[in-house]
């Protein structure tokens, strides 16, 4: 979904013809984070959430998750255009989401009747959004209970050789810490050409950046980019790492490695 749009990390629709029910089904124990896309244009509003049930999906229960740094909403029930009227019949119950970005929302927008849809004791930063059909929606907020199943014993993300998952910034109150939604990448470029690395920060309140290079802080590379204007073959096999700061805390990012042919 980085070079898409409208779609999620698991997307679900059940077309017209079927008509049926996905009841039985339950999302759950899963870690959504990071789905940001890397290009920029009108179709920037389209969803691009960690978990998608569109057109008519109904019978799906949502729980035990985390979901943060999710482009267009974390969560996304959505309407039907096909004609159909049964009852949506969705259940998003204890999730945490330790986000507060401007699109961090569980979000429903429905024209079909809730049935037993409602949205309940998740751990949210940011006020869920319903558009559409008003469905039930109870102790959703700093305080609920959230995802109480996902603690320390649990493991989640990609746990082989070579695949790590960085895990869910902390949450404090009604503030979240300093994480990164999209990491620097390696670049490679021919000597003499200007070279950009770039990151995007997430957390509350104001972001600090500080690049390093080799493993050094440089001097006034303190931005979400940093760029060479001139490389040189001297500059070949640096690696360049950013720390993301705010009030509670730092990260710092993925290397990237500079290739200069």
């Amino acid at each position: 979904m980085m070079v898409s749009r409208d779609g999620g990390e698991i997307y679900a629709t059940l077309p017209a013809a079927s008509a049926g029910s996905a009841a039985g089904t339950e999302i759950h124990n899963n870690w959504f984070h990071d789905t940001q896309s890397l290009i920029a244009g009108a179709a920037d509003n389209y969803p691009l959430p960690g978990v998608y049930l569109d057109e008519d999906t109904n019978g799906v229960d949502i729980d035990q998750n985390l979901f943060w740094n999710n482009q267009f909403g974390n969560i996304l029930v959505n309407y039907s255009d096909d004609g159909i009227t049964a009852a949506n019949n969705n259940t998003v119950a204890n999730n945490t989401i330790p986000d507060v970005g401007s699109s961090a929302n569980i979000i429903t927008d429905l024209n079909t009747p809730c049935g037993t849809t409602q949205i309940v004791n998740n751990l949210v930063l940011v006020a869920v959004l319903q558009e559409g059909t008003m469905c039930p929606a109870s102790n959703n907020g700093s305080t609920a209970p959230g995802a109480t199943q996902m603690n320390s014993s649990v493991l989640v993300g990609c746990n082989f050789i070579g695949c790590y998952s960085e895990g869910p910034p902390s949450i404090s109150g009604t503030s979240v810490a300093a994480s990164i939604a999209v990491q620097p990448y390696n670049m490679t470029v021919s000597a003499g050409q200007s070279v950009t690395f770039s990151v995007t920060g997430a957390g509350s309140g104001t972001l600090s950046y500080q690049w390093q290079r080799n493993g050094s802080n440089i001097t006034g590379a303190t931005s979400t980019s940093y760029t060479i204007s001139a490389t040189s073959a001297a500059d070949g096999g640096s690696v360049f790492t950013v720390t993301v700061s705010n009030s509670l805390g730092s990260i710092t990012s993925d290397s990237a490695t500079l290739t200069v042919d």
